[in-house]
């Protein structure tokens, strides 16, 4: 985090005018060593952290009322991580290949799932508590990690499960290479900068190099669907579908898609070992009949994360 820190604020320096005023020692210092987001983060870039401390937000009684009940909510979070750590031991069952691998297939299934809600979950207690302190201070910190149950892409993964790392990210990496004003090609190339700078901050260890490439490949396969998508020819045959049924469709569409993220970021979570029990479990030695439980299961989770965003939708509409 301090890393990241002490890039952002090189980089703002960097892009500062010379009719601006120049920013101190005492400016970096104040910024890496703001304590409520030192240890655990979130990653505010410098630019957002001097527009704060310059305008804090006041705190009023909403927003006190806010900060309340994010502080319960990640306490009650807190509880149910540490309980995890006592009780479940699917994290050890994913160093043990020689066990996962004999494990039948809804044992896999459910230590796999259990791994991801509970990267999930840390997360939030790590970035809940330094974020409400935060707050308190006047702060507004990137969101909370969006639930993982409730992405169904590698775009969406990458833009909500944290925040405050996609900004930095678009910020430093990705626009300054040209994002996607410069076409398809760039844009690609701009992606898999920010995915080796990922995995290099991270400590680039071979199953890192894996992970990002094969998240880089779920990005590429994403942009290539969406081009495909938005030809004319798509458009016409897809603009004759009933509503309901260009849901399906999208459902459909991005059923294999949710089935390789989680499978992809397992490889994170668990190496590239256990990554490929997985994946022997689902697609080689588990086909034709777990692959197609696996896809179905995926698809009807898409199209429950595609009514909670229609709920959500709605809800602000109204407001």
């Amino acid at each position: 985090m301090s890393i990241l820190r002490q890039l952002s604020f090189s980089l703002e320096v960097c892009k500062l005018r010379k009719d601006q005023k120049a920013y101190s020692l005492i400016d970096f210092l104040s910024y890496n060593f703001y304590i409520p987001l030192f240890f655990n983060g979130p990653v505010i870039t410098y630019n957002t952290f001097h527009e704060y401390t310059r305008h804090p937000i006041p705190l009023d009684k909403t927003r006190l009322g806010h900060i309340v009940w994010s502080m319960c909510r990640v306490a009650i979070w807190a509880v149910i991580t540490e309980a995890a750590y006592h009780l479940l031991y699917f994290c050890e069952l994913e160093q043990q290949i020689s066990i996962l691998e004999n494990l039948p297939l809804m044992e896999v299934t459910g230590i796999g799932y259990l791994h991801v809600q509970f990267f999930h979950v840390k997360y939030m207690v790590l970035y809940g508590f330094s974020s409400t302190i935060a707050m308190l201070d006047g702060m507004e910190p990137p969101m909370f990690p969006r639930c993982v149950s409730a992405l169904y892409s590698f775009t969406a993964m990458w833009r909500y499960f944290d925040n405050g790392l996609h900004t930095f990210l678009v910020r430093y990496i990705y626009i300054p290479l040209g994002g996607s004003h410069k076409g398809t090609v760039r844009q690609l190339l701009a992606s898999a900068a920010c995915f080796g700078m990922v995995c290099y901050w991270h400590g680039g260890q071979y199953y890192l190099i894996t992970w990002a490439l094969l998240n880089w490949a779920g990005i590429v396969v994403e942009s290539i669907g969406a081009i495909v998508a938005k030809t004319a020819t798509v458009q016409h045959y897809t603009s004759q579908l009933s509503s309901p049924n260009q849901r399906r469709l999208k459902a459909l569409c991005n059923a294999p898609i949710l089935a390789f993220l989680i499978l992809f970021n397992l490889v994170f979570l668990g190496g590239t070992s256990a990554g490929y029990v997985y994946f022997d479990k689902f697609f080689i030695s588990g086909f034709p009949f777990a692959t197609v439980k696996l896809l179905a299961s995926m698809y009807c989770s898409v199209q429950l994360t595609l009514t909670f965003e229609k709920v959500l939708y709605s809800k602000s509409k109204i407001k």
